[in-house]
């Protein structure tokens, strides 16, 4: 099985190797929590303006200003 979305990539690995001496994430819980909302919330926002791009099917220079 492979596992192509990055956010469950990153949260894997931070379960899978925990005293890596790495993280991707702050370690403090309350700011951990944030960046993950702030994450979540790009993620969304990108997707989302992607979207209606990708099903469009015709493309012009302001629907990637807009983007």
């Amino acid at each position: 099985m492979t596992i192509c979305e990055s956010k469950v990539i990153m949260d894997y690995l931070e379960d899978a190797y925990p005293e890596s001496g790495y993280s991707l994430l702050h370690p403090d819980p309350v700011k951990r929590a944030f960046m993950r909302i702030a994450t979540t919330s790009l993620i969304d926002g990108f997707n989302m303006a992607w979207f209606k791009i990708f099903m469009k099917k015709v493309y012009d220079e302001a629907d990637f200003k807009a983007f």
